[in-house]
């Protein structure tokens, strides 16, 4: 008994030392090469001009520093409405828009990401809103922000002028905040 409990530790032991039984030939990977100098790059950003900063956009709803009007937008179905140039990065205005307007007193409902877009709803008290912004790939980027917002949330039963869901639903500010 101790002999074959030996010959099996040894057995095992044999295995753990000696290299495995090939099934394939080895094979060699290339060396890594540096990469290619000639791939294509962004081109350099064009802002969009300047308009007024949008005078109905709640004080107390924050929007990352640098942000300006692009254009301001005739109200539709009781909600104002604005475009606006956010000079950063999409997952900052993200970071941004989920840690500040929350901190602010604004409820935010489930939102919808894509790559290089998102979308959410927000409310405070009988003020609902809501804002699509979308990358513009070029260097060092910017983001456009489309924001729509009403007082008191009228026209509940309504489409959001100009949002909507990738379903093709409508993105309505609700009162119930999602």
């Amino acid at each position: 008994m101790i002999r074959a409990a030996a010959a099996v530790i040894a057995v095992l032991l044999g295995a753990c030392t000696s290299s495995p039984p090939s099934a394939t030939p080895a094979t060699t990977q290339p060396a890594p090469t540096a990469a290619p100098t000639d791939l294509p790059t962004l081109p350099p950003c064009e802002y969009p001009e300047e308009v007024a900063f949008p005078e109905w956009i709640p004080k107390d709803l924050p929007l990352p520093e640098d942000t300006y009007g692009m254009d301001s937008l005739e109200p539709l179905a009781g909600y104002e409405r604005a475009l606006l140039v956010v000079p950063t990065t999409l997952d900052l205005v993200t970071t941004f828009v989920l840690e500040r307007w929350p901190e602010e007193g604004w409820v935010l409902g489930t939102g919808d990401a894509e790559p290089g877009e998102i979308e959410d709803q927000f409310q405070k008290g009988k003020a609902v809103g809501a804002f699509k912004a979308q990358s513009v790939f070029c260097d060092p980027g910017f983001v456009i922000m489309y924001l729509i917002y009403a007082e008191e949330g009228p026209a509940m039963a309504s489409p959001a002028p100009g949002i909507s869901s990738p379903q093709g639903k409508p993105l309505v500010p609700s009162p119930s905040g999602g």
